[in-house]
């Protein structure tokens, strides 16, 4: 207890027997007692109001979470204008590949594709 041997117990004891007297002593001992378990509930319930405020301080940053998430989102996701920007470089990029594709092939196998065909193509090139 405390890093005390059993000496320097007995020493206290009658060091507290010598100053109080034996008539004393029993009321000192239940005082001290009672003094001992107040100061450990005190420490208990001050350890638990430091958990649990640790707890809430976690529950808030987690509930804080899709916020910071939205933030980063934001930071991620292009502008409007961005967006249609890379889709005309997009656009223009894929007309280029057919033309030159349609150099390379003979002209029946180009004019076999209908316009119509090639638009929903590019859409769905410029998608992914």
């Amino acid at each position: 207890m405390f890093g005390m041997g059993i000496g320097e117990l007995v020493l206290i004891f009658v060091i507290t027997l010598i100053v109080f007297g034996p008539e004393k002593l029993p009321s000192v001992v239940r005082t001290v007692g009672k003094l001992a378990r107040d100061l450990k509930r005190t420490t208990t319930e001050l350890t638990e109001t430091i958990q649990r405020e640790m707890d809430i301080d976690e529950i808030k940053t987690t509930l804080d979470l899709p916020a910071e998430v939205r933030r980063n989102v934001r930071s991620i996701v292009l502008p409007p204008d961005e967006v249609a920007r890379r889709k005309k470089e997009k656009l223009k990029e894929i007309e280029g590949k057919k033309m030159k594709q349609a150099e390379k092939e003979p002209a029946s196998v180009a004019d076999e594709a209908t316009p119509a065909t090639e638009g929903k193509e590019t859409e769905e090139e410029i998608d992914e």
